[in-house]
């Protein structure tokens, strides 16, 4: 198996893996989902609600609290409300960490040059950070004063909560239009990244934002969680979300993208974005 092929392998019958505020799973027993509603055309899509910025929580976006049927093992876990970056971690942001005196991204060591690292690029400052593993993300949340979110809090978000969307914008079909994605059916097709062959600066799809106002959960870069697999849960980490280079996964809910990495795994196609618990202090902007 190649280092990619750890980096992202299709899961099946995980189960939740108990860290920072993780999800309580109920007695409430799964709920069938409602069958999609008709898919919408982008240009008919509503608006995504874009909240400011708390003075307290800049960069990131209050996620209410709820009941969720966690993809994986169909059981119903109760999401504490939390705060999600609205963005995944730039380039600009990871170097004050590194600037702070913790390593770079792995692609620094100038290994595995084929791959589109973002760290390595001119006038990148507004990317996703790539080709970092699961500590260095890890790593970098804690130091920010935050956490990796957990498998059931992405996947509450990325479906807009209670609203259970099959992608951020809605159920229509993900394409370039709404999303930074992989349009061939394999990386060696050539056309990653909306042929751009590389990750677009953060928020560049207008579409691939949340109700919330979350955005590009499902295209740009996968991003690692502190959920395990149970298989291994001490070596590996569920990811969450397509890329830029993994194909769209049309066929498959927002919260079932994705694979599972054992944690020194690295690639260009997984970056990172953080959570934090939201504590008995209230949202800046209720939503909606």
């Amino acid at each position: 198996m190649t280092m990619r092929q750890a980096v992202y392998l299709t899961l099946s019958f995980i189960t939740p893996f108990a860290c920072g505020s993780a999800p309580r799973a109920t007695d409430a027993p799964a709920q069938a989902q409602a069958a999609p509603a008709a898919a919408v055309p982008p240009s008919e899509a509503p608006a995504p609600t874009t909240p400011q910025d708390c003075a307290s929580e800049p960069g990131m976006v209050f996620i209410a609290g709820g009941d969720t049927v966690y993809s994986e093992d169909r059981k119903t876990y109760h999401v504490d409300a939390f705060w999600l970056d609205r963005t995944e971690v730039t380039v600009a942001a990871f170097r004050k960490f590194v600037d702070a005196g913790y390593s770079p991204p792995l692609s620094a060591t100038g290994q595995r040059a084929e791959l589109a690292c973002t760290w390595q690029m001119t006038d990148a400052d507004d990317m996703p950070i790539n080709c970092i593993d699961w500590h260095q993300a890890e790593a970098y949340c804690l130091w920010a004063g935050k956490r990796l979110p957990t498998a059931q809090e992405w996947g509450w978000a990325a479906r807009g909560r209670e609203a259970q969307r099959m992608f951020p914008w809605g159920d229509a079909k993900p394409s370039c239009d709404l999303a930074v994605l992989d349009l061939g059916k394999r990386r060696e097709d050539g056309r990653i990244g909306c042929d751009r062959k590389r990750p677009w600066p953060v928020g560049s799809k207008p579409g691939d934002t949340t109700p919330d106002g979350v955005v590009d959960m499902f295209g740009n870069v996968g991003e690692p969680t502190s959920t395990g697999n149970t298989a291994n849960e001490k070596s590996t980490r569920i990811i969450r979300g397509s890329s830029f280079a993994t194909g769209h996964w049309a066929d498959m809910a927002i919260d079932e993208h994705g694979g599972y990495s054992v944690r020194e795994a690295w690639s260009d196609n997984t970056g990172v974005r953080c959570a934090k618990d939201a504590g008995p202090k209230p949202p800046c902007h209720p939503p909606t």
